[in-house]
């Protein structure tokens, strides 16, 4: 594009967004969106300076309005909750501002060229974007008009994006939040994917493989991020799996213990009933090892719902999961229904 600066090109600047409309208490502004945090360090590595933004859709407007000219791209992360909002925010910018701006994120999923013309954004790459997004951003800044994988064009569908192996791209750095304040959460992500198929779910119904980091790997960012920060408390692991695998979950486990010698904090994972049920000893060593809190997918307490579901697990295992985690003193269990659902 030839309205973008000499200098913006020299050094690219691009802010990552999640934004959503106000909602009670504003609490998804709580937790880092570890996407568009790793997409930044992912960035960084290569020769952009880029932010990760989240704040909700008028102070994100002015966020982006602050730094309009030095900005070469805004890239959104788009999920169901905010998909009207971004699709709103995105078109004021088209009319107003010169810079790229670029639609990622799980909603990408079922988007298709008709998106093109509803988001209006310069692209709209689907899956996950370590390599694509920095390839796109690249081509852009050598003037190259180049197609990523995973890129919706005119007439052209594109298949969401998985990367076999995660790990080896740029971890999270709090550095890379804009304006960065210390908080006491501090997300981690151990895999990508899931191996149930639940039919209500993102995951278990559209994502791959499950893709797990090995747990010399986790452990060494949770302690290099612990180290570098001064509030963090709280630990959130984002993934839906972290219980699947016991014995990459026992070592997470032994490390997490040790780091606990050095580091005063507790954590909160989401675990499987049907995991759990057949390993109850777990539940006690995660709470003698920092877990406060967990949450399990309840979902309904029909069985012939939770099999329609493909939930792999009884109504008799989440009871059975229940009790045992009172039984085990666990402080916080929280669990998810499904009301309205198709069954």
């Amino acid at each position: 594009m030839d309205f973008i600066p000499e200098t913006i090109i020299e050094k690219p600047e691009v802010l990552l967004v999640y934004t959503q409309r106000m909602v009670r208490g504003r609490t998804f502004e709580m937790i880092e969106n570890l996407g568009i945090l790793t997409l930044a360090a992912q960035l960084n590595a290569n020769g952009f300076e880029a932010k990760a933004y989240t704040g909700i859709t008028t102070d994100a407007v002015k966020t982006i309005e602050k730094m309009k000219d030095r900005l070469f791209a805004v890239c959104f992360y788009c999920d169901f909750d905010n998909r009207s909002a971004v699709a709103a925010i995105i078109s004021y910018l088209k009319k107003h501002y010169d810079f790229y701006v670029v639609l990622g994120g799980p909603q990408t999923l079922h988007m298709t060229e008709k998106d093109l013309d509803t988001y209006q954004a310069d692209g709209i790459i689907k899956g996950e974007g370590e390599e694509s997004l920095l390839t796109w951003l690249s081509a852009r800044v050598q003037g190259e008009a180049l197609c990523v994988p995973g890129e919706i064009r005119k007439s052209e569908n594109a298949d969401y994006v998985y990367l076999e192996d995660f790990s080896k791209y740029e971890l999270p750095r709090n550095e890379d939040v804009l304006d960065y304040q210390e908080r006491p959460l501090l997300s981690v992500i151990t895999a990508r994917g899931c191996p149930y198929r639940c039919a209500f779910c993102f995951e278990g119904g559209n994502s791959k493989n499950l893709r797990m980091r090995s747990a010399e790997a986790v452990l060494d960012e949770i302690a290099a991020r612990l180290k570098n920060s001064q509030r963090p408390r709280y630990l959130f692991f984002c993934d839906d799996t972290f219980t699947t695998n016991p014995v990459r979950l026992k070592q997470i486990l032994a490390g997490l213990k040790q780091l606990r010698e050095i580091y005063d904090f507790v954590w909160f994972c989401e675990g499987h009933p049907g995991f759990l049920v057949k390993h109850p000893a777990l539940i006690r060593e995660m709470i003698d090892c920092g877990m406060v809190r967990m949450q399990i997918g309840m979902e309904s307490g029909v069985e012939e719902v939770l099999k329609a579901y493909g939930k792999q697990a009884r109504p008799e295992d989440i009871k059975k999961v229940v009790e045992i985690c009172y039984a085990e003193g666990l402080p916080q269990l929280t669990g998810n229904y499904i009301i309205g659902g198709a069954f």
